[in-house]
């Protein structure tokens, strides 16, 4: 067994690369972290902690989106200044 081998097969939550670079985590992976979380959090906390984490990624997701429409706003106005000036100049 080559090192490497070695220290996925002792490490907790091993992280198996593909070929193209993508990380994946095996099915014994997903259940040691789901385990933690219970016996760090408790069963009566999950879905209170589960409700933030959707909230927190549907505010980023909105976040992101306003900032889009933010630089698409900028470029239009950038886009109609430019013509402003051309027709002023003719």
């Amino acid at each position: 067994m080559s090192q490497k081998v070695r220290e996925c097969a002792l490490s907790v939550a091993c992280v198996v690369r593909k070929d193209k670079g993508d990380l994946m985590l095996g099915t014994g992976e997903i259940v040691m972290i789901v385990g933690a979380v219970v016996v760090l959090f408790g069963a009566e906390k999950l879905p209170r902690l589960g409700s933030a984490i959707g909230e927190s990624i549907k505010n980023f997701k909105k976040g992101i989106r306003s900032e889009e429409e933010e630089e698409k706003q900028k470029e239009k106005s950038i886009e109609n200044s430019s013509k402003e000036k051309i027709s002023s100049q003719d």
